[in-house]
């Protein structure tokens, strides 16, 4: 695995000037075919967020521990919502987002935060895709599922896919 430059910058900042490239591509296609630009709501497709890793009040995240100093902070909601209030005189308001796992342990643990941030009306946090151990077989994925079941039988709302990076 490469190891990161501590030089490098953040992910948050990579995604501010991401951010600020497709708003200025978008309003200029916007404002060329319309001849104004209006205020355009977005969800962001992909975030991850981890809190507490490092002084043991919230998940363990071993990629975190081993990544470059400037990853190993918090990645709080409220980093996200700073990053996208940067986008706002763009012309796009970002006003949810859709959670995927990053390594945060246990994963079920982690799924189950990420679950209640969805269930939660003051987070942006509309869904989560979380790490269902799928290559551990069908027993593990049923195992993994059941046990985030509601009383009823039924999965989240919020739960719309799975994955697993590779070991």
């Amino acid at each position: 695995m490469k190891q990161q430059s501590e030089r490098e910058v953040p992910l948050l900042a990579h995604s501010e000037t991401m951010l600020q490239l497709v708003a200025t591509r978008f309003s200029a296609e916007k404002l060329a075919m319309e001849g104004s630009v209006e205020m355009v709501e977005v969800v962001d497709s992909h975030i991850h967020l981890t809190t507490g890793w490092k002084d043991g009040t919230g998940l363990s995240n071993p990629w975190l521990a081993g990544a470059a100093k400037a990853y190993q902070r918090e990645w709080t909601e409220a980093d996200m919502q700073s990053a996208w209030a940067s986008a706002e005189p763009l012309n796009f308001r970002i006003h949810q987002a859709i959670f995927v796992e990053c390594g945060n342990t246990p994963a079920l643990e982690e799924a189950r935060w990420a679950l209640r941030l969805c269930a939660d009306p003051a987070s942006a946090v509309a869904a989560a895709v979380v790490n269902v151990p799928c290559r551990a077989g069908a027993g593990a994925v049923r195992s993994f599922l059941d046990a985030l079941r509601d009383d009823n039988g039924a999965l989240p709302r919020g739960l719309v896919g799975a994955r697993q990076v590779k070991p």
